[in-house]
């Protein structure tokens, strides 16, 4: 799954991405635009780590303009958590031969410099 898929003008990038990865057991959060942080107006976001998000929240949080979607890491899905490699690096060749040495990733995602691997790694 990528998170970059085009998606329509209309919708979000939380409002398009989350349905699917909460269906897949993701715990997600809307993130400010542009940025890599929780929404401003969302207090003890850590608590979504093991908790599932109300269909009514996933709404009202899908009212924030341009909110894009971020991954509690941490959270568990089974018996496995969620953790991701971040690779920073603005050389394509260089990101791709650090990506080919890793095992694959179901999910990436792509940014300005470099892409995340997100993984399920067994409970520690």
């Amino acid at each position: 799954m990528s998170l970059n898929a085009a998606l329509p003008s209309s919708l979000s990038p939380f409002q398009a991405a989350a349905p699917d990865l909460i269906e897949a057991g993701y715990r997600v959060i809307p993130i400010e635009p542009r940025e890599k942080r929780p929404y401003h107006k969302l207090q003890r976001w850590p608590r979504y780590k093991d908790q599932v998000v109300s269909s009514d929240l996933i709404e009202a949080w899908s009212s924030v303009p341009e909110a894009n979607i971020g991954i509690v890491l941490g959270s568990t899905i089974g018996d496995h958590q969620i953790i991701a490699v971040d690779i920073d690096t603005e050389d394509p060749d260089e990101t791709r031969e650090i990506v080919g040495s890793l095992p694959y990733s179901p999910m990436q995602k792509s940014g300005h410099k470099g892409v995340t691997l997100f993984y399920r790694a067994p409970k520690t």
